[in-house]
């Protein structure tokens, strides 16, 4: 793999061979494991006995992939089973050695393909030996992990800049991010400068010699290949932040960008004019953790984010339906488990944080919900309020009923300040839901707004007020 390795992962898409209905069935292994602490659910688990069972993969894998099984055997059948591999589900490769989870609670087993078994499989099958005792073992998921070359020629790594600031060189107002170099170009790739994540030909910086204040992204580039750094997604960022009077104190902390003793809010802000610049909405784009714990029911009242699963557990695609809860006007819903707490996470980024008016949070769940803005509890409310209400707040606002949404359903436990809450660049939300009834779903309408820049330009010279050296001309 002349450009680096990627490295990936899937769960089963279908399975045949339950050996009884009374412990298992063949949908019970598909997907991600949920089953993990619990013993009795036979709906998430596949029966190994006195019978085969075949799993069935999406892609394809190879020798060294690792195959990690989450199960347990039945108290007193300690026996184990052995693997083989199959491109079409019927020539197969030789059985592994004897397999054994070991544990009659759930537990994990990792299991490496043989680097001499060299096919594209897409099957695997689970035979039962009766080594060490009788074979009755309860498969929950069945994880196939393994690399792929990567086909970019820009590699996997992110640019290693030699600058991650830069400004102005006075009395030159614009910056020239040309200027900065890194050290990892791989050849025959170009470095690049974007306004966004990931890189794209759409949010490409035109005229990089010549930038004004912002945050960019530089990433790698092939013509060749027409592809950036992992689809874009590695990038390195640069805070592009100018000194137009030259006084030595950057724009973004000085009071008086242009020294004419007049300060910038005053030249610029219309405190009375809002316009609303990012929209997240839930949608296909979100992705659920692997994690899932018991439902806390009727009396949740939130968890700590110190409980949070780990941001690497978020791979998990989301399904958009319409489970029986509120409904918020064109915001997609996205379907969850029953009678689970679970957890989903969207990433999006901010260019500018610094003239933050208010930011508005419309949510409807079935059941209990709680909502995390980089790490800030900032909203929750348990299922015992009606599922099919739609509830909302706004950060910087108290009071109920804001924008026709009950406010006092959620209780807020952090400022109700949103620039203590949002950050420049990458910002995170989890939207965790926690549900025991019948059906199980939950959609969010975040708008974040901020004070409208007013381009006073006092002697029409193209340059507004609070960075004019001379603005009355």
């Amino acid at each position: 793999c002349p450009f680096g390795k990627i490295s990936t992962e899937q769960y089963v898409i279908s399975a045949t061979g339950n050996h009884s209905g009374s412990w298992g069935t063949d949908n019970g292994v598909i997907g991600a494991p949920d089953e993990i602490g619990a013993t009795g659910t036979t709906a998430n688990r596949i029966s190994l006995h006195r019978n085969l069972v075949t799993l069935t993969y999406q892609d394809i894998f190879s020798g060294g992939a690792t195959i990690t099984m989450y199960a347990r055997h039945w108290s007193g059948y300690t026996g184990g089973f052995t693997m083989a591999f199959s491109e079409d589900n019927s020539t197969w490769t030789s059985e592994s050695s004897s397999q054994n989870v070991g544990s009659a609670s759930y537990t994990t087993l990792n299991y490496t393909v043989p680097n001499n078994l060299n096919g594209n499989y897409k099957y695997i099958r689970l035979t039962y030996d009766n080594v060490g005792g009788n074979t009755l073992t309860l498969i929950d998921a069945v994880k196939v992990t393994y690399e792929i070359c990567n086909d970019c020629p820009t590699g996997i790594d992110a640019p290693v800049l030699s600058a991650t600031t830069i400004t102005n060189s006075c009395p030159t107002q614009t910056m020239d991010l040309t200027s900065i170099t890194a050290s990892n170009l791989p050849a025959n790739t170009t470095l690049t400068w974007h306004t966004g994540v990931p890189a794209t030909d759409a949010n490409k910086v035109s005229a990089p010699a010549t930038a004004v204040a912002g945050i960019y992204y530089a990433s790698f580039y092939s013509s060749d290949q027409s592809c950036y750094t992992l689809d874009g997604e590695a990038v390195t960022a640069v805070t592009a932040d100018g000194d137009s009077d030259c006084d030595g104190v950057p724009n973004s902390t000085d009071i008086d960008d242009d020294n004419d003793g007049v300060l910038d809010t005053v030249e610029s802000h219309n405190s009375n004019s809002t316009v609303y610049t990012v929209n997240i909405q839930t949608d296909n784009t979100w992705k659920k953790s692997t994690v899932e714990n018991a439902t806390e029911g009727s009396s949740f009242n939130g968890v700590s984010f110190g409980d949070i699963p780990n941001s690497t557990t978020f791979t998990e695609d989301v399904t958009t339906g319409n489970p029986a809860n509120g409904t918020i006007t064109g915001v997609d819903k996205i379907v969850a488990p029953l009678n689970k707490q679970t957890y989903y996470r969207k990433t999006f980024t901010l260019t500018d944080i610094s003239n933050f008016n208010e930011a508005i949070i419309a949510a409807s769940r079935d059941n209990g919900c709680q909502i995390f803005i980089n790490g800030n509890d900032v909203a929750r409310t348990n299922g015992t309020a009606s599922v099919s209400a739609i509830f909302g707040l706004k950060i910087n606002e108290s009071g109920a009923n804001q924008n026709g949404y009950n406010h006092t359903a959620f209780e807020t436990f952090t400022t109700n300040n949103a620039n203590d809450i949002f950050v420049e660049g990458e910002n995170e939300i989890i939207f965790v839901l926690d549900d025991y009834g019948g059906s199980a779903g939950l959609s969010l309408d975040l708008d974040v707004s901020y004070y409208q820049t007013i381009f006073t330009d006092t002697d029409g010279d193209g340059i507004p007020n609070s960075l004019d050296l001379d603005s009355d001309g």
